[in-house]
């Protein structure tokens, strides 16, 4: 199982110089890829003005730019892109960019979790998100592969065009969240990966046994599918109680191999909620995975 680091997002850790540290820092140790999250408001009724103040998400392409610029083999990829909010000929380029920039390193990870507030913020109208998926992926497939782009969907229109800028390989891995039957079903038709996020570990296996049961029927070679497990740590006491990647260091570290036990092919260590530094995030995730059975 590969071990993967979420980017500083939040507060005084979201800065430049956070982001080279743990990009170079992860790089170094070994870990597989540094991922980056999307959020792009949080409303004012929901959290007080503290959390306003420490809960700016830096823009995830920018965030792996910057990364790739200062590593050379470690992945990058977006976690949870909020894939409803983006012109999908748009993010085709800009993936494209970053696949050229960092020389075929980025992973594209793409969700449905956007807010009515979020689309109301950004002039997208709200609409059937897996109807909206299925387009943004056929755009952005035919983006990167055609050399000459028609295409039609309801919001786009692409009269016969050269897009000359292509992935190097005409096309990005793409790994996709969810965890209903219409977005499981999709992972394994259109995808190169599943992102278990929010999916309580002991369920995950099960999940995963969906997707690739579909992708065999497709004729896909389930092996070169991923199972990316994302875990959003906290480090605290469990009261005797807790949720996955809650609690102590050692509950933790149990996790993290319950989550290997289930097929996990990369796990995201996500330490914002629970690192004070840059380097605290860093000799966190060496204490999480020391005597682990991990690769990294």
């Amino acid at each position: 199982m590969d071990i993967g680091l979420t980017l500083p997002r939040t507060g005084p850790l979201a800065t430049i110089c956070g982001l080279r540290t743990v990009a170079i820092a992860a790089e170094q140790a070994g870990y597989a890829s540094l991922w980056a999250s999307d959020r792009i408001l949080v409303r004012a009724d929901r959290t007080s003005s503290a959390r306003l103040r420490d809960d700016t998400t830096l823009d995830p392409i920018v965030s792996l730019t910057a990364a790739a610029a200062v590593t050379e083999r470690i992945g990058v990829a977006t976690k949870t892109l909020l894939a409803p909010l983006y012109s999908p000929v748009l993010l085709g380029r800009a993936a494209a960019t970053l696949d050229r920039l960092s020389d075929s390193r980025f992973t594209l990870g793409l969700a449905l979790e956007s807010s009515a507030a979020e689309h109301a913020a950004v002039g997208v109208a709200p609409g059937d998100h897996q109807c909206r998926i299925e387009q943004m992926l056929e755009v952005m497939a035919r983006v990167w592969r055609d050399e000459i782009v028609e295409i039609e969907t309801t919001r786009e229109v692409v009269a016969p065009s050269t897009i000359a800028l292509k992935p190097r390989a005409r096309r990005i891995p793409i790994v996709l969240g969810g965890r209903g039957d219409a977005d499981l079903e999709r992972v394994a038709r259109r995808g190169d990966g599943w992102l278990a996020r929010g999916v309580p570990i002991v369920d995950i296996a099960e999940r995963w046994s969906v997707v690739t049961r579909i992708a065999e029927a497709y004729a896909r070679d389930v092996q070169r599918l991923r199972l990316v497990v994302d875990a959003e740590v906290l480090i605290g006491d469990d009261h005797g109680w807790r949720n996955d990647f809650v609690g102590t260091v050692e509950a933790v570290r149990v996790d993290i191999e319950r989550a290997r036990e289930a097929g996990a092919d990369e796990l995201i260590l996500d330490l914002n909620g629970s690192a004070s530094s840059v380097g605290h995030l860093l000799d966190l995730a060496a204490e999480l995975t020391d005597g682990v059975e991990v690769t990294v």
